[in-house]
């Protein structure tokens, strides 16, 4: 369920949906996880049975490991050593997760054959806020540092003679998420001249799998956008972040999460912020998890942790505008090397107006539909278990644009104005202000 207020549930967001048109809404009881797993298989099977000799591509989006943080109780078993809760659960997530990837290996083998290919990625580094941890990477989820955009990734070729990406081992090259697809491809058969005329940011990679040619790609832009210049809801949020070969270059404005972030030892979090910022944020959230379930109480703590303990770690912070890192020998980006480089500085710095210039327009991702206008009109009713949610409840977010609607003529509002962050965060925090108050303030009396 998606919470509005943590005592008001305000949609149920499941649906089983199919290429002819239909659908058909219902409450899930079992976990997300197991679901999706489920539903692959069964799209495999009858893959197998229907279509044997067609190709198949399959995209499968784990919610795991993510918050709300709300594993099964038996993937938690393993995870009872460790000291930290938010650690805790997040890595019962990744025990399901695990368990799925292996049921969906199987599944490629028996229903899909050796002529299969298995790529498992994610998007973004993890959240520490969350649940993650990045170590021996700075910081996560949310920045453009290596916690945030350096992550595990497999591809597997399951032919039996390694036809497609070679003999196993480790890939030393950059290789960035946008790759994936003129790879994949490329190993299907797709013919170079037809790849070269979709105009891709990826490179196809496959014969640098395969050890036949050197490493293709020698610089990813991790980063770019400019509120400045009407890129972001944040006006004065100057982002980006550009590697090449061992350099990365960061200039900004606002880095959201500057730290480090080690294992912690104990329910606290483990990091190198020395201010009240950790340590007040902390606290807060420990306090509301006492009347809230991690699906109620998500919502707002996604938006105090990227809008107010982010933005306290700025206030509070002294991080250089521009910083570059030796990313070969410097992997955890401890040492700024800007003012002994500057001609390298230089040069990425005009690699990247280079890169901007030849942009498309950006799009304003945070413009929304007006909610409170809206909102209620695109819900649909649909199956719901009686003794988990009663009727009234048993409402189900929809699609509320055909395919073919003609987005200029869709009114939207600037999403990421102030007024309805605050408007949520009283709604959510109202019964308790008075307790919350007085905690705050305690915490921040001297220790």
């Amino acid at each position: 369920q998606i919470w509005q207020e943590p005592w008001n549930p305000l949609v149920i967001d499941w649906i089983r949906a199919f290429e002819n048109g239909t659908y058909s809404h219902y409450l899930e009881e079992r976990h997300t996880t197991e679901v999706l797993t489920s539903e692959a298989i069964a799209v495999m099977e009858r893959h197998k049975e229907k279509s044997p000799d067609k190709p198949l591509f399959l995209y499968l989006a784990y919610t795991a490991a993510h918050a709300p943080l709300v594993p099964t109780e038996t993937d938690e078993i393993p995870c009872a050593h460790i000291p930290n809760p938010w650690r805790k659960k997040f890595c019962g997530l990744v025990v399901g997760l695990d368990a799925a990837v292996g049921r969906i290996s199987e599944a490629v083998n028996k229903n899909l054959g050796e002529n299969s290919l298995l790529v498992f990625t994610s998007d973004n580094g993890g959240a520490p806020w969350f649940g993650g941890l990045n170590y021996p990477f700075r910081s996560g989820k949310t920045t453009p540092l290596e916690g945030g955009v350096h992550v595990p990734a497999c591809l597997v070729d399951l032919s039996k003679q390694k036809k497609y990406f070679g003999d196993s081992g480790t890939y030393g090259g950059l290789f960035h998420v946008s790759d994936i697809f003129p790879t994949i491809v490329s190993a299907a058969g797709m013919d170079m001249a037809t790849l070269d005329t979709l105009r891709l940011d990826g490179l196809d990679q496959t014969k640098a799998l395969k050890n036949e040619v050197e490493f293709p790609r020698t610089s990813i832009l991790h980063e770019m956008y400019f509120g400045s210049e009407d890129e972001f809801f944040n006006k004065n949020e100057d982002v980006v972040a550009y590697r090449k070969g061992k350099w990365k270059l960061i200039k900004h404005t606002f880095i959201r999460d500057f730290h480090w972030y080690y294992e912690p030892q104990s329910g606290r979090l483990n990091n190198t912020d020395i201010g009240w910022g950790t340590y007040v944020g902390e606290s807060f959230i420990w306090f509301m998890e006492l009347f809230y379930a991690p699906g109620p109480f998500d919502t707002i703590r996604d938006l105090m942790v990227h809008m107010v303990i982010h933005s306290w770690f700025q206030l509070s912070g002294d991080l250089d505008n521009i910083l570059l890192f030796d990313i070969s020998s410097d992997p955890g980006e401890t040492t700024n090397l800007a003012s002994k480089y500057p001609d390298v500085v230089s040069e990425l710095e005009n690699e990247i107006e280079t890169i901007k210039s030849a942009r498309p327009i950006q799009q304003k991702f945070w413009m929304t539909i007006d909610r409170d206008m809206l909102w209620e009109s695109t819900l649909e009713r649909g199956y719901c278990n009686p003794k988990i949610v009663d009727e009234k409840s048993c409402l189900f977010a929809h699609p509320w644009l055909d395919d073919d609607a003609d987005l200029r003529m869709v009114k939207l509002i600037d999403g990421g104005a102030a007024w309805p962050f605050v408007r949520n965060v009283m709604s959510h925090f109202a019964p308790h202000i008075v307790g919350i108050i007085a905690v705050i303030t305690a915490l921040l009396m001297p220790k």
